[in-house]
């Protein structure tokens, strides 16, 4: 299968705290006494969540608690199963931070970013046979298959110019290829 990198788009993924309340942090300095925040992470979201038997770990559980030491503050984690789970605490105000969420404008209203520890290129497998491929503006007029959780389809579907199959998960999507 060849792999073939067609167009940059910028879609910033936070490893740090992607919440953290400005005045909870600036607060935290200047006390004496550690706080407690409430953060959420997903069950299993490998590499920057997994749920072991040990406790939660992951790149985004070791990277907030480096930050959370550093601002002398305590983390209670907040496990949820899926993505679709964390915007009613988020929006409720029983949860303090979330991380490694993808920055959108309604995602916005919801919540403050903070600036991205992780920025990359997003890649779109095609078929060796498709090697006409260069920006994608090219893909006008063809079939998509995209993973139906990923926070890109959205704006393709939104946008009524691409013709879009969703799959469940990126291993079917694929095989679909």
């Amino acid at each position: 299968m060849y792999q073939k990198h067609f167009i940059v788009l910028l879609l910033s993924i936070t490893i740090g705290v992607t919440v953290f309340l400005g005045s909870t942090a600036v607060q935290a300095e200047h006390s004496s006494s550690s706080e407690s925040i409430r953060v959420i992470i997903l069950k299993n979201f490998p590499p920057q969540f997994v749920t072991t038997p040990e406790g939660p770990s992951g790149l985004a559980v070791e990277m907030m608690r480096e930050v959370a030491k550093r601002a002398s503050l305590d983390i209670e984690f907040v496990t949820l199963d899926s993505w679709k789970e964390v915007y009613e605490p988020l929006k409720n105000g029983t949860v303090d931070a979330i991380s490694n969420m993808g920055i959108s404008v309604a995602r916005n209203k919801i919540v403050e970013f903070t600036d991205p520890y992780e920025v990359f290129d997003i890649k779109i497998l095609v078929r060796s046979e498709n090697n006409n491929i260069e920006t994608i503006d090219d893909l006008k007029g063809g079939l998509l298959g995209e993973q139906a959780t990923n926070v890109l389809t959205k704006g393709l579907v939104k946008s009524g110019v691409y013709q879009i199959r969703q799959y469940s998960s990126f291993k079917l999507a694929l095989l679909g290829l």
